[in-house]
């Protein structure tokens, strides 16, 4: 075994795996109902991050990022602990290096949530078991590595410094690739989650995929409302007549494309 205790590896192992089963549960539920599913008293704070910029890195939501990250660290935290000689301080040295810019990036995504002024639950946990990790790794760091090393200096430093050049890399992603930033919804709040109330209570269905921009579009005309909208998250299936999205179906009429709250209000009969 590595001259390297494996204790802290297993810590890591079992924190890392914590971490990507709630980010499998995460991205599942973004997948299958197009938001984040948090609990009643957070709901408002989630759907605005949710339609925020920045969550979708290269088209994909944080939360399969995140999931990537977790199995990823979990996977070398166990090798650490398990194989041994060079093998186990390579894998060692690249969990620490991972978990540091996991931790690095948490509190850059947490930085924005309180721009933002939401906060996640499920966002805020996944956080604090990024910055576990992270201390974790910089606390092994710091106590050196195996006797017999070359370069112990360099070896300190590698982790390190990648740690911080794959956060730097995740946080240009997220400003650069994430998604547009949110105009804010035109018209009464009141108004248009009467709408929305409306428009479920009749029957209407708006048929959307999560990478549709259309479909975000049409989710931030309503703004805090759009949890009122009758929603159908399609990426894993719709009816056979949708082909496109978004898709309505309002009265029996099938109408693709984002529509305006008022042309919504008037298709569906909602009384003023």
């Amino acid at each position: 075994m590595s001259a390297v205790s494996p204790r802290p590896m297993f810590v890591a192992a079992a924190l890392a795996l914590a971490g990507a089963a709630e980010t499998a549960w995460l991205a599942h539920a973004w997948l299958e109902s197009g938001h984040l599913p948090c609990v009643a008293t957070s709901r408002l704070d989630c759907e605005a991050l949710f339609m925020a910029s920045g969550t979708m890195p290269l088209g994909l939501p944080l939360a399969a990022w995140g999931h990537a990250a977790y199995a990823s660290a979990t996977l070398l935290a166990l090798a650490a602990a398990w194989l041994e000689g060079a093998w186990a301080v390579r894998s060692r040295a690249i969990f620490q290096g991972l978990a540091l810019a996991m931790a690095l990036y948490s509190a850059f995504l947490v930085a924005r949530m309180l721009a933002l002024g939401g906060l996640c639950p499920w966002c805020l946990l996944s956080a604090a078991l990024s910055g576990a990790l992270g201390l974790l790794a910089a606390v092994d760091l710091a106590r050196g590595v195996p006797a017999g090393l070359a370069g112990r200096a360099a070896a300190r430093a590698g982790p390190a410094a990648g740690g911080v050049a794959l956060a730097a890399v995740m946080v240009t992603l997220t400003l650069t690739t994430g998604g547009h930033a949110v105009a804010p919804p035109r018209g009464d709040p009141r108004t248009l989650a009467a709408i929305a109330r409306h428009l479920r209570a009749s029957g209407a269905h708006f048929y959307g995929v999560w990478w549709c921009e259309g479909c975000r579009e049409q989710k931030e005309a309503f703004g805090a409302a759009a949890l009122d909208l009758p929603y159908v998250e399609c990426s894993s299936g719709a009816p056979d007549s949708v082909r496109e999205y978004p898709t309505w179906d309002i009265a029996g009429r099938r109408i693709t494309g984002v529509l305006s709250p008022d042309s919504l209000a008037t298709l569906s009969g909602f009384a003023r």
